[in-house]
């Protein structure tokens, strides 16, 4: 429960209303990052969703709110929702599995327990940087890798774990609020992606996307059903400033349906990376994340189900 606390309090300009948990729709958090947050940023967003056929028959509003910064901080927000990647950062290689370790082996072409990789913290001493300029630091797409849902940037010859975590925490402070919006759509991957196309697309010609700025830089949106439910456990709170259980969720209540516990949901969210096993028999090893990306909920519930071993951080 979210106690009530001194200072600035949420928003809560539209409260959240879950459908009945029915397969056939989406929930989609759309939210502004802290240095985009803004009644322009927000208008715009909603202006390309009425432009759209697809925004405007199959994308209903459904929550919108303002999270003051110092409520972030003091409930740490931040760091909960970035709570793997943030002790991936802190941890730094000990961490990783040995799929990760083959896959950065076969990436990099060298080898892994030579390899000086190191945490972001540790990183900005050794290169003698801050945190934006180790955000914004241009590498070749090839010196970029995602594994695990875990982000690997080679500058020079050391290889940068999670390299936006600082950043992230700096940007997101006591004085930055967050815009968040949930759209409810038919479900459909076409709708979805219509929808965040048409985004992008107003946001371009406005000049507030660009090369130095991508979209991942000014808003974020839930990119699969999992992604969805990390997105409540942070950002979905009632008028009384009252956190909203995954169980009311939209995919909450489609997973109870389905025979998915409340803890069996909590534990997938606090322990993502698992094994799955695909339909020709092999096991891969992904983050529940990843692996639902662009997934409809029967789809994601599927895949959830073909879990057999789960990796847990203490």
């Amino acid at each position: 429960m979210i106690e009530i606390m001194e200072g600035r309090k949420p928003s809560i300009l539209i409260p959240f209303s879950p459908a009945s948990g029915c397969a056939s729709c989406r929930d989609v958090f759309i939210y502004l990052r802290p240095e985009t947050n803004g009644v322009e940023v927000e208008s715009l967003i909603m202006g390309a969703l009425r432009e759209t056929e697809a925004g405007h028959e199959n994308a209903e509003l459904v929550y919108l709110a303002n999270l003051p910064g110092d409520f972030i901080s003091a409930k740490g927000l931040i760091e909960h929702h970035y709570r793997i990647r943030l002790l991936f950062a802190l941890e730094g290689k000990r961490l990783f599995t040995q799929h990760m370790k083959k896959v950065f082996k076969s990436y990099y072409r060298c080898s892994f327990d030579n390899a000086e990789i190191l945490g972001p913290f540790e990183a900005m001493k050794r290169l003698g940087i801050d945190e934006e300029t180790l955000f914004k630091t241009w590498v070749k797409p090839s010196s970029m890798l995602n594994v695990n849902g875990q982000s690997i940037k080679k500058i020079k010859d050391i290889f940068v774990l999670n390299y936006d975590i600082p950043a992230l925490l700096h940007k997101n402070n006591r004085e930055t609020d967050i815009a968040v919006m949930v759209f409810r759509t038919s479900g459909r991957n076409s709708d979805i992606s219509f929808m965040i196309d048409a985004i992008e697309e107003k946001l371009t010609e406005k000049g507030i996307i660009n090369i130095l700025s991508p979209s991942s830089r000014v808003f974020h949106y839930s990119k699969g059903p999992f992604d969805e439910l990390l997105d409540s456990t942070g950002f979905l709170f009632d008028r009384e400033i009252k956190h909203i259980s995954l169980k009311e969720t939209t995919f909450g209540r489609y997973l109870l349906k389905n025979g998915v516990s409340l803890e069996q949901m909590e534990g997938a969210l606090r322990h993502p990376i698992m094994y799955f096993k695909e339909s020709d028999g092999r096991y891969v090893e992904n983050d529940i994340f990843s692996y639902t990306k662009d997934c409809t909920y029967g789809e994601a519930f599927e895949r959830f189900g073909t879990v057999f071993l789960q990796r847990v951080f203490r």
